[in-house]
């Protein structure tokens, strides 16, 4: 569905800001982002929930621009294709989509704040006593996974994940809440697995070959593969995405992308709030 509308409106501006803030983001993850989104969408809808043709398509022209800014990040496009299908099966009958839009912004507002504690909760169920785990930029499940098992984690490897770093602001939130751990270069982590009996990784999307991560998982799923390391992957039901349904293509050449796609046969685990799924 391909809509043209003419630029103006205070609502079609703030939202291609959002859609431009959401571009250039590169502190927070996926699954933080949808969360930004969901409540960003909410805070557009009318008190009494009536929706104008002219919300409606700012509303459309928002989601076409969700599934290209950032196609790596899983909740984003399922937000543009949750839009998509609304519009569709209401016949873009504003009034219609209104009341089951906003119905949709509520369950995805929940998943929000319980999604995460859940998958806590069940992984720290499963995690062994005195894990030693690596793990590689910054998640927010990852994090939550490890803040809840922080009795049975003994030690933390957190890789800093270049070219942004993102693992040193883990590491300095797992250091902050009492975690033994120790920020290491990218090109340690061959050396120091031989210490470690756990590797966690989060998700930017959960797809039916693989799992989409910053760049450097695949060689850290590898090598754990290798030396029988288990490897867990946390991520909520957000980032899981239909076949078909995902536009992320992988950088090829010398033009390395931030991102990149995890073969399922590397991963042993997969924790939501639904459980621990073994491969």
């Amino acid at each position: 569905m391909m809509l043209k509308s003419k630029p103006g409106g205070n609502t079609r501006r703030l939202l291609a800001k959002k859609l431009a803030g959401l571009a250039l983001d590169r502190e927070h993850g996926a699954g933080e982002l949808g969360a930004e989104v969901i409540s960003f969408l909410r805070s557009l809808c009318p008190r009494q929930g009536v929706f104008s043709e002219s919300l409606l398509l700012d509303i459309l022209l928002f989601g076409q621009g969700l599934r290209v800014v950032r196609p790596a990040m899983a909740p984003l496009g399922n937000i543009s294709l949750a839009i998509m299908e609304l519009a569709q099966r209401t016949r873009l009958k504003s009034a219609v989509f209104g009341v089951r839009f906003m119905s949709y912004l509520k369950k995805q507002e929940k998943l929000v704040e319980v999604g995460p504690r859940r998958l806590a909760f069940k992984g720290a169920r499963r995690m062994s006593k005195d894990a030693v785990v690596m793990t590689i930029s910054r998640s927010s499940e990852v994090l939550a996974l490890l803040l809840a098992s922080r009795q049975k984690v003994k030690k933390v490897f957190a890789l800093r994940s270049l070219p942004l770093g993102e693992g040193a602001s883990l590491a300095g939130e797992l250091r902050k809440a009492g975690l033994a751990v120790e920020l290491l270069e990218d090109r340690q982590a061959a050396k120091t697995l031989r210490e470690c009996n756990l590797v966690l990784l989060g998700a930017d999307a959960v797809c039916e070959d693989g799992v989409v991560n910053k760049v450097g998982s695949l060689r850290l799923a590898r090598l754990a593969h290798a030396r029988g390391i288990p490897v867990w992957v946390a991520a909520t039901s957000p980032k899981f995405i239909r076949a078909g349904d995902y536009t992320f293509k992988e950088s090829r050449g010398k033009k390395k992308g931030l991102f990149e796609r995890v073969p399922l046969k590397y991963i042993s685990v997969i924790v939501s709030e639904k459980g621990c799924k073994e491969l």
